[in-house]
């Protein structure tokens, strides 16, 4: 009979990712349930609005509206990656195949920015923060790639 040997460091933190992704995938699950039925009857055409996180000990947060809503056909979304700093929030998506002048940006409750893209190809992402951003921003368009630079409003001394 072969004698087991214990897991080295790497051996667990992959066993610990595969636990990680069974979680991940539970939780997943769980949000595609709870989705509005009718949503599901449009065909197909819907877009999921949330987010999740797995924080270093593990614990799987789930942020944002869970309901499907309808998405115009002739409208996709952009795949958009969310990077947030301590003073700024940085905000980059990929929209092929779009010119600058066919994108707009609006800010609106000073947490919320929709990115709009109206041209032969068309885009709409809608992103919601936890916190206020200014509403002057920057933003630069490259090879169908939106860069936004949102710099975060200062907390006031009643909210801390």
């Amino acid at each position: 009979m072969t004698e087991k040997k214990p897991l080295d460091k790497n051996e667990k933190r992959i066993a610990g990712l595969f636990f990680d992704l069974e979680k991940m995938e539970k939780v997943l699950d769980e949000v595609m349930k709870n989705l509005e039925p009718e949503a599901g009857s449009q065909d197909g055409n819907y877009k999921l609005d949330f987010s999740m996180t797995i924080s270093p000990e593990g614990e799987i947060a789930i942020a944002g509206n869970k309901k499907q809503k309808p998405l115009l056909s002739d409208f996709r979304a952009p795949l958009v990656e969310i990077l947030d700093k301590p003073k700024n929030i940085l905000v980059t998506a990929e929209m092929p195949g779009v010119e600058e002048k066919e994108i707009q940006v609006s800010l609106s409750e000073n947490k919320a920015i929709e990115i709009t893209a109206s041209g032969e190809k068309k885009f709409y992402k809608r992103l919601d923060f936890s916190c206020n951003v200014k509403s002057n921003f920057s933003k630069k368009f490259k090879n169908g790639i939106l860069e936004l630079n949102l710099e975060k409003e200062k907390a006031s001394q009643a909210e801390s």
